[in-house]
């Protein structure tokens, strides 16, 4: 209880939390390995009625003795907390943490054998793993992990097809963590900035200034604190390292979080495109992010070399979400169809009966057509066996 206070910023208390969870996951592994039982005869006086015991009973599960994780966690808060303090101060809870140790055995809760693993957990979780998990390059990639995992949270809640991204995204980078870290950083911004714009996340700032302080920050280098920034201070310097004579990674992060605004100006100024200027759109947004997916990944193959499949992309983006856009007024409907479904009585009020409209339905169904044929002119290309990445 002592350690958040003592510790009273997440940067210093991080690393120990991490200390003391992986103490408890290696225990555990233990537990199941070696389940050892007390010979102890059962306790008998007042002690084990008091309400602690009772309450610590209650949370003790059979065979857990070795390494006594009371020990364990102990000594390690009292280690971390000896570390905060004075001379007096660090003899204070050295000693506190020996004589919680030495009365798990005189009282009868653990033996010497629990005792003696349990002190070592606690010395090698502090005087190994800590000062590896305490760095500022450390700290700095937990925060950034877990900025990564809230905003998959929020897009999770919002629809669950993010939770089918994540799990395939989590998944490729298990065994590549640090080098698929753009991956996560690239698509949790973007998905971000794409939210705040479309009216998807509500945000106390015009949306529009948020991608542009966004934009800026990743054109001058210099990076402000909060959540978004801290990702794409991330993006920019794994996009750096990507850069080559013909690719500027970061400057099409730039190019699409701009041109990604315009779908706010749409919303706010309520512009209706034609088909034609509706799929240049799109295709401008898919030919970057395609791009910035390709690099990251380390493919040779460019937005140019699949134009079918951009213009899925442009497709499946326009159909996906196409009520929940109407509703937030993003019309990613011709113009000419919303005109017709006006003239037999549709209203753009009404999300749910404007798709319903005949005219919006019969664009639907050559919309859908038009996407079949793309992907099946996107397979008579050879661009999958040349480029296996």
């Amino acid at each position: 209880l002592l350690l958040p206070i003592a510790l009273n910023t997440p940067a210093r208390l991080l690393p120990l939390f991490v200390v003391l969870s992986l103490e408890v996951l290696f225990a555990g592994v233990c537990f199941l390995a070696f389940p050892m039982q007390e010979i102890f005869p059962p306790r008998d006086g007042e002690a084990g009625k008091t309400v602690m015991f009772f309450v610590a009973d209650s949370l003790n599960l059979r065979y857990n003795d070795l390494p006594s994780l009371h020990v364990a966690l102990s000594l390690t808060s009292a280690i971390a907390l000896s570390q905060q303090g004075r001379t007096w101060g660090r003899w204070f809870y050295v000693t506190w943490g020996l004589l919680i140790t030495v009365s798990s055995v005189l009282m009868h809760e653990h033996h010497i054998a629990d005792v003696a693993t349990g002190s070592l957990l606690a010395l090698a979780g502090m005087y190994i793993l800590y000062p590896r998990v305490s760095t500022p390059d450390f700290v700095r990639a937990a925060r950034l992990e877990y900025i990564c995992l809230v905003q998959f949270s929020l897009f999770i809640r919002r629809h669950r097809r993010y939770l089918v991204i994540a799990a395939l995204l989590y998944s490729h980078s298990l065994l590549r963590w640090r080098r698929t870290r753009v991956l996560r950083t690239g698509f949790c911004l973007l998905q971000a900035i794409d939210d705040l714009l479309d009216g998807d996340r509500l945000s106390v700032t015009d949306p529009r200034l948020v991608a542009e302080d966004i934009a800026r920050q990743l054109e001058t280098g210099q990076f402000a604190t909060d959540r978004l920034s801290v990702l794409a201070e991330a993006l920019a310097e794994d996009l750096h390292a990507l850069r080559n004579e013909s690719d500027d990674p970061v400057a099409q992060v730039v190019a699409l979080i701009r041109h990604m605004a315009i779908d706010r100006e749409r919303v706010e100024q309520g512009l209706i495109f034609d088909a034609d200027r509706l799929r240049r759109h799109h295709r401008t947004t898919f030919v970057h992010s395609l791009n910035l997916l390709l690099i990251a990944a380390g493919a040779s193959t460019r937005a140019a070399d699949v134009p079918e499949l951009v213009e899925a992309f442009g497709w499946c983006s326009t159909v996906r979400d196409l009520e929940e856009d109407l509703q937030h007024g993003l019309i990613n409907i011709p113009a000419d169809v919303v005109e017709a479904a006006r003239r037999d009585g549709a209203s753009l009020e009404d999300a749910r009966g404007f798709v319903s409209a005949a005219a919006v339905r019969g664009w639907f169904e050559a919309e859908l057509r038009r996407a079949d044929s793309l992907l099946n002119a996107h397979a008579q290309r050879s661009v999958a066996s040349d480029d296996p990445a």
